[in-house]
Parts: structure tokens; sequence; C-alpha cells
């Protein structure tokens, strides 16, 4: 059973909690809405888990879908035994490296520990743009394992959604940036396995 929602400003470590045992889904949804960009919302279940994934919702760089992308999944995690997280990552604004530098530190923060508890195991979860940042954390290996739902891994004109790409790099992207971004040609054998 779920216990409690802990939120965690990735840049300052300020951290504020909600009750879940006395918390319905619109308090839920209020509170993650209410917590600053480059924040890592962790349902912390009443059991200690092994595993922990972090799901990196869509919402193309404009907005991050934090109800049907993000909170309405903790409870089925919680059922599998894993610790259910949602980053609440920074929109590039400007830093096409703000949002992979969110999963990374969501990622580091997770290993280190939280409320006194340590997981053996640190995967990610990404749903359309958030997907890149859950790949990202696989093919550089910062991730244990990876699950992928209907992502954008490539930045190729053919491929991608354009007007996320546009936002997150805040131009139009030559042949070989567009080759370079694109996260498929940076699988290999040490790539996070999926889930």
């Amino acid at each position: 059973m779920l216990k409690k929602l802990v939120a965690i400003t990735l840049e300052n470590d300020d951290r504020r909690e909600l009750d879940l045992t006395a918390s319905g889904h619109n308090q839920i949804v209020e509170f993650m809405e209410q917590s600053p960009e480059g924040t890592l919302l962790v349902f912390l279940p009443e059991t200690v888990t092994e595993k922990v994934i972090i799901m990196c919702p869509g919402g193309g760089f404009r907005q991050v879908n934090l109800q049907h992308e993000g909170c309405d999944y903790a409870e089925w995690f919680d059922a599998q035994n894993i610790t259910y997280a949602v980053l609440k990552y920074r929109l590039p604004e400007g830093n096409c490296h703000a949002p992979s530098e969110d999963i990374t530190r969501a990622i580091h923060l997770l290993r280190q520990g939280i409320e006194g508890r340590h997981f053996a195991k640190v995967g990610t979860l990404g749903a359309s743009i958030g997907g890149y940042m859950a790949a990202y954390a696989g093919v550089t290996r910062l991730a244990d394992f990876q699950a992928l739902l209907y992502s954008v891994v490539s930045m190729e004109s053919v491929w991608t959604h354009q007007p996320s790409r546009l936002r997150m790099f805040g131009k139009e992207l030559t042949e070989e940036e567009e080759h370079t971004y694109s996260l498929q040609y940076q699988v290999n054998a040490e790539t996070a396995p999926p889930l």
C-alpha cells in the first residue's frame, strides 16, 4: 500500500511530503502540479522494495503530463513491488541539456537512498518525449533497466516529433546534429536492458 508522496527539488534538495493514506486522487495531482520544475516525486510504499523506476512523462516540452503519464501508474507499480517515482523535469527553454541533467540528478539521488531506503536497481520509464530522457539514461548506462512507451528517441526529421525537437533545441538541426542526438545510434551491448 502506498504510504506517502515525497517531493524532492533536485536543485536544492528541498523536501515536502503528502500522506497518501489520507489523500484522494485530486489532492495528489494538485500536490504534484504545485511542485516546481526539476522535482522528483517519489511514491513510497509501506514495504521496502529492491527496485525503483522513474517515470518521465510526455508533454511535448510544453508541459509535463503529471496525471495520465504520471501518478496514474503509481498503484500498478506498487502492486508489482517496485517503488515508483515521477520526474517533473525542467522544460528546455533555451537549455537543451536541462531534461537530461534532471534525469541524471534524479538517478543519483535514488542511488544515494531516500528516507532510509536504498535500491538495488534504478530504472527509467518514459512516454512520448519523456521517453527521450528515459532512453538517454539507458544508453548512457545511468539506469539499470528501462521501458519506453510510444517514445521519441530519434531527432531525425523523418521520425521525430518536430515541435518537441524545436522546443528542445530552439533551432533546426543539421543532418549531423540529427544523427548525434538520435539515441537509437547509441545503443550497444552495455545499454540498459528493457524491464
